[in-house]
């Protein structure tokens, strides 16, 4: 009988070992996957970047091909609990020329009826398709254009030059419940 015993408590180490280790090796792959993303903004409230899953999405739109060139892809953007994300996929997007990357921007109408642009960071390669992560604390919700562009590595862009994809985000019908993100 004592030997049973010990056999179930080996046992439930050996599963606890292997539980913690995959955890750890998940923190660790994740980590790793974040840093690869250009220009992430992180909201200090959260610690983490949000992917689609992990949030409920305020407003949202489909991505507009300007140059029919075949891309395809979602935005979506939310402010909750004192955090502000913007998520967009494209699909069928070409590389970059050399020397070149693309660029998500979110915009809001001025007092003169022009669209002012926000450059939010470089959307990265993910596989087949890209993606255009930001992240921080100030509601910009009230940002409903985003706009999608291709600029030159060179400089660090104050307003969209070529433009690869637009959107007009629309409030979702179904509005998240403001509710606390577990970050630990």
């Amino acid at each position: 009988m004592q030997q049973k015993g010990n056999i179930l408590i080996f046992v439930i180490v050996v599963v606890l070992a292997v539980i913690i280790s995959g955890y750890l090796v998940i923190e660790k792959t994740t980590s790793a996957y974040l840093s690869t993303i250009p220009n992430k903004k992180i909201s200090k409230n959260t610690g983490k970047i949000l992917g689609p899953d992990g949030l409920i999405y305020n407003y949202s739109a489909n991505i507009n091909d300007l140059k029919n060139i075949g891309i395809s892809g979602k935005v979506n953007t939310s402010f909750i609990d004192g955090s502000f994300t913007v998520y967009s996929k494209i699909h069928n997007l070409p590389d970059p020329q050399a020397g070149h990357s693309y660029h998500g921007w979110v915009g809001k109408k001025s007092e003169d009826g022009n669209i002012k642009y926000v450059n939010i960071g470089l959307a990265a390669k993910n596989d087949m398709e890209y993606t255009n992560i930001f992240q921080g604390g100030t509601d910009m919700s009230y940002f409903i254009y985003y706009l999608l562009s291709e600029e030159t590595d060179k400089q660090n862009p104050k307003t969209p030059t070529d433009k690869i994809g637009e959107a007009i985000l629309t409030k979702n019908e179904i509005q998240p419940t403001p509710r606390k993100i577990n970050t630990n």
